[in-house]
């Protein structure tokens, strides 16, 4: 397994206009987070910054759309954030994922993506390591190094 951290933390929360950074020698991931974003105000971020690497931070979209959100390619999708969605359960929780979550993991794995488990509860951490085939984390520590909900155990 490889271990990386690659969050970019783009400024995404004012919709702001974002220019991709252009670095032969770095490879960026650009991560779009919901936030109280729709599917679609979220999707026209993406259309307009148009980085080369992109990933998709809590997907929990009453409107996501698998086949649209496929389209861009992305290196890697969060399927939640510290709350409760219609995949499974953030870091506040400690269920495992739902059963949409863990038929949304089977499609990623089916697309060659990977799951970020970045937020995710310690129950569908396990999951997404029994599911997935491609498994980061983007920004999230170990609770041995500095003890918060989000950090792994």
């Amino acid at each position: 397994m490889n271990i990386a951290d690659f969050h970019n933390d783009i400024l995404t929360a004012t919709n702001c206009v974002v220019t991709p950074y252009q670095n032969k020698n770095c490879k960026v991931v650009t991560a779009l987070f919901r936030g109280k974003r729709t599917f679609s105000a979220i999707t026209e971020i993406a259309d307009r910054v148009k980085p080369s690497y992109i990933s998709f931070e809590d997907v929990g979209y009453p409107d996501f759309n698998f086949d649209k959100i496929i389209s861009y390619s992305p290196v890697y999708i969060g399927l939640t954030w510290n709350g409760e969605n219609r995949f499974g359960f953030g870091c506040d929780y400690k269920y495992g994922l739902k059963n949409e979550g863990i038929n949304l993991v089977k499609r990623l794995t089916d697309k060659n993506i990977a799951v970020d488990t970045a937020h995710l509860s310690k129950g569908g951490f396990l999951d997404v390591i029994e599911y997935a085939d491609k498994v980061v984390n983007s920004h999230t520590c170990f609770s041995r190094v500095y003890e918060h909900k989000r950090n792994i155990e």
